[in-house]
């Protein structure tokens, strides 16, 4: 089997098996690229129909996790972005060895928008997922990775699973923050899942970002909103749609099980916290929305503006990369 590595800390060195995924043949992946095409010519429109399959890790290797039966809602239910299969990077974007000290393996630091335009630029099939998709590959994550125990601890499932589950707890700089393929528009009062340029007023660019990915725009009211540990969050009404809407989770509840753990882990507090604007109700500006643990909390932010960096995570939906997904906006 072949054996990589990635860097959980700056400074130290853990080694992850990759071999499984090999058995992926160029047959197998063509197959995927056809389905992917033929589900895209019958037609653009999202899925209505109520999420039935549950996400599951299928396999591990060559550098990617595959996860299976991932749908995103939003919250009246729909599904606004499904995938029968996902390749998710085991480690964020890396700066060149050339660039790194010895031991070292620093992220490449990307705000929001270079992010995007970054995985886009490298023509292999990668993008950036949008928040909500982000969620639930950190619920499939969570849920294949660890148990949690009767005393309050977790027990380890899979040790492959478990080390890109903690990235989001620190990636090797300190914190966990991965940026994400959302804004948010708290003038229109929109979450955007996969934006374009023009959503973009500041810290934006021209590289005609996310053009063959269709964005989702989607209406919130900030009715009682603020800064706030998700399970408050969560028992207010308008707040929780919201929290549905960005998240794409069924059970948002589940990134409060997440933030304990996490907490478990570090042996400090990272309960699971939102952040928003101050003055939600007359914020006039767009957001950027980060997720992974930052400020001693895990963080569903969407409050930070558009020139913040972190690191950054790929996924692809077919196991040699294919050209995007097309469509219009919706």
């Amino acid at each position: 089997m072949a054996e990589n590595q990635v860097l959980g800390q700056r400074t130290r060195k853990v080694n992850i098996d990759y071999g499984l995924a090999e058995r992926l043949n160029k047959e197998v992946a063509e197959e995927i690229r056809r389905a992917e095409l033929e589900r895209l010519r019958n037609g653009k429109k999202t899925s209505e129909e109520p999420v039935k399959d549950e996400p599951r890790v299928s396999d591990i290797g060559s550098g990617f996790i595959t996860l299976e039966n991932i749908a995103c809602v939003d919250a009246s239910g729909k599904v606004i972005e499904k995938y029968d299969r996902l390749y998710v990077a085991v480690d964020v974007a890396r700066k060149p060895s050339a660039e790194q000290e010895p031991g070292e393996a620093t992220h490449v630091s990307l705000t929001p928008y270079q992010a995007i335009a970054y995985f886009e630029q490298q023509n292999n099939g990668l993008f950036l997922p949008s928040f909500a998709l982000s969620c639930n590959i950190l619920a499939a994550l969570f849920s294949g990775a660890v148990k949690k125990e009767k005393d309050g601890n977790y027990a380890t499932l899979d040790t492959n699973l478990k080390q890109v589950l903690d990235q989001y707890l620190d990636h090797g700089a300190g914190l966990g923050w991965h940026a994400q393929n959302t804004v948010v528009n708290w003038k229109s009062k929109e979450v955007i899942h996969y934006p374009k340029d023009t959503d973009f007023l500041t810290y934006g660019g021209n590289s005609n970002i996310n053009k063959n990915i269709p964005s989702k725009r989607l209406i919130f009211k900030p009715d009682k909103f603020g800064d706030m540990g998700l399970a408050k969050a969560l028992k207010r009404n308008e707040f929780k749609k919201y929290l549905i809407n960005l998240t794409g989770l069924t059970n948002p509840e589940v990134s409060t099980d997440i933030g304990k753990y996490y907490t478990s882990v570090a042996k400090k507090n990272r309960e699971a916290f939102i952040w928003v604007p101050n003055n939600p109700a007359k914020a006039d500006y767009t957001t950027a929305a980060w997720l992974g643990c930052y400020d001693g909390d895990f963080l569903l932010d969407t409050g930070n503006g558009l020139d913040n960096g972190s690191a950054a995570r790929g996924v692809r939906y077919s196991p040699e990369g294919t050209a995007q997904k097309e469509g219009d906006d919706q």
